[in-house]
């Protein structure tokens, strides 16, 4: 017996002894199954993502760029760095239509912008 219907047959035990309990088994199952494509597309992309950046080095370095792998943490410090440039460039340069469009931002990703 697979872990998948070792788990399913765990949950159906739970369950009680109504005319619904294969439906809920049935959700159950293709619950499951739907975690498990998403599991495998992640796979996918993350593989993806890797041969992606190589070629990109591949690419890069030879014409002198040295490429560096950020930590996350690091990455995160960039993107902040680079974010409070960017806003206040944007700022600078027109101060209603970013006020508008940061205003925006925050409100569509709940990040404070400004």
């Amino acid at each position: 017996m697979s872990e998948r219907d070792d788990l399913l047959q765990k949950y159906a035990s739970n369950l009680p002894d109504d005319r619904y309990r294969n439906h809920y088994v049935s959700y159950a199952s293709n619950f499951l199954e739907s975690a498990a494509a998403l599991e495998e597309l992640e796979g996918l992309y993350r593989e993806w993502d890797a041969t992606f950046w190589e070629e990109i080095r591949k690419d890069v370095e030879p014409k002198g760029i040295k490429w560096y792998d950020l930590s996350p943490n690091e990455a995160d410090r960039w993107r902040e760095l680079l974010s409070e440039a960017s806003v206040s460039w944007v700022l600078e340069m027109s101060p209603e239509v970013g006020k508008a469009l940061f205003e925006i931002v925050e409100k569509v990703t709940g990040r404070k912008v400004m």
